[in-house]
């Protein structure tokens, strides 16, 4: 996926537009996740708390939106 040579950001938003417009969602969640990680060789790697853990460790943290109904995200 890094090295594709198409952009994935108009495919991304095309879905984005028609699972709003299917959902019509009542509410934006915004939520993090982290990875905890080992070594140095990932990328964005970096010593930050993540709730994962607890602690302030080496992670990597991914943050997600997700539009909302009350049945369905």
């Amino acid at each position: 996926m890094s090295t594709s040579p198409w952009d994935p950001v108009p495919v991304r938003e095309r879905l984005a537009r028609r699972m709003a417009a299917e959902l019509a969602p009542e509410a934006v969640i915004f939520d993090d996740a982290g990875y905890l990680t080992s070594g140095r060789s990932s990328p964005c790697v970096a010593r930050q708390y993540t709730g994962t853990a607890g602690k302030v460790t080496n992670c990597q943290v991914a943050v997600s939106l997700h539009l909302a109904t009350e049945t369905a995200s």
